[in-house]
């Protein structure tokens, strides 16, 4: 008798004693606007820390979820013992399919672990489609063949980064697409990206001029083999590209 009292005992002290050590962190994941899944795809969400002395990141938890639409919610389970007091915590989100990324939350969400809030809401991106990737350059702009020697180039380096060679100067950035089952192919460059800022010959100023404002009203795209071509809203051609080289 005093036997199974012992046992009885222990297993809610040990419960008792998980219990005050864990935490849960709930939230949505969101596209911009709500969309059904075009196949069957799994979610991963993962608690990362930072401390304040500089040491690199670690994931402290992290769960994968079956997902069929957007938006989806989850709740992921971790452990207080985990996370200093001085660490700053942060929330990371990624959707794949057939082992392709397909959406992701470009800048990591801020989370405070240690007050009850709502669940934290995380905004995703559906990513460039990596049969981009690769150098392509510039053959037409603005309908005019461009026949000189040099002409401006973008290189897709996965996952929707991009880095573009204008005239004299470089930029790179994160190209986002939003799905569309009757023009899936949409793409959107963003207006502020990092790169250089040299002075260029006039004659190339101009045309790295008119290159980084096409660039701004591109909205979708079509590959046909090497071809690569670039429409604005109203479905103008305003950008042809050839591959060049991966």
């Amino acid at each position: 008798m005093c036997f199974r009292v012992l046992v009885v005992s222990l297993v809610f002290w040990f419960g008792a004693l998980v219990a005050a050590v864990s935490g849960t962190l709930s939230g949505s994941v969101s596209n911009v606007d709500p969309i059904d899944l075009l196949k069957p795809s799994e979610m991963t969400v993962k608690l990362v820390v930072n401390a304040d002395d500089g040491d690199s990141a670690r994931i402290v938890a992290s769960t994968r979820i079956p997902v069929a639409m957007l938006p989806a919610v989850f709740d992921l389970t971790f452990d207080d013992d985990m996370i200093d007091k001085n660490d700053h915590a942060t929330v990371e989100v990624e959707i794949a399919s057939d082992g392709g990324l397909l959406f992701a939350n470009f800048a990591a969400v801020p989370v405070d672990i240690d007050v009850a809030e709502e669940p934290v809401e995380i905004t995703v991106f559906l990513l460039l489609n990596d049969l981009l990737s690769g150098r392509w350059q510039v053959t037409e702009l603005s309908g005019t063949p461009l026949n000189m020697s040099w002409r401006p180039h973008i290189a897709f380096t996965g996952a929707g980064t991009f880095e573009v060679t204008a005239g004299c100067n470089t930029l790179s950035g994160v190209a986002q697409t939003k799905q569309n089952l009757l023009r899936p192919n949409e793409v959107l460059f963003p207006v502020e990206t990092a790169g250089t800022l040299l002075a260029c010959q006039a004659h190339l100023a101009t045309l790295e001029r008119a290159f980084l404002n096409d660039l701004q009203d591109v909205r979708h795209y079509q590959q046909e083999g090497l071809d690569l071509t670039l429409f604005d809203k109203a479905e103008t051609a305003i950008m042809r590209l050839r591959f060049i080289r991966s």
